[in-house]
């Protein structure tokens, strides 16, 4: 399960091996997606995927533009461009 911590600017995911994060920052109408980040051993399983579309998800409801910094979420928005406006 993701939870979004508004608080510290953070999406996060408790997994076996540990905390999975997407940090961000907004300004004015843009969220900047700074990194994402999971556990070494919790890697290529989709976690990381799965966190950036819960924060992309949540950008899009609060009618945030998207600024990607962290490469894995520029990466995943060339996959999705559903996200792209």
């Amino acid at each position: 399960m993701i939870v979004h911590d508004a608080a510290n600017h953070r999406f996060e995911a408790e997994l076996p091996e540990g905390t999975g994060f997407l940090d961000y920052r907004i300004q004015g109408d843009r969220i900047y997606l700074v990194h994402v980040e999971t556990p070494p051993a919790a890697r290529g399983q989709g976690h990381a995927a799965a966190i950036t579309k819960a924060a992309l998800e949540w950008a899009v409801e609060s009618k945030l533009k998207i600024v990607p910094i962290c490469p894995f979420t520029i990466s995943y928005l060339r996959r999705h461009p559903e996200y792209e406006h």
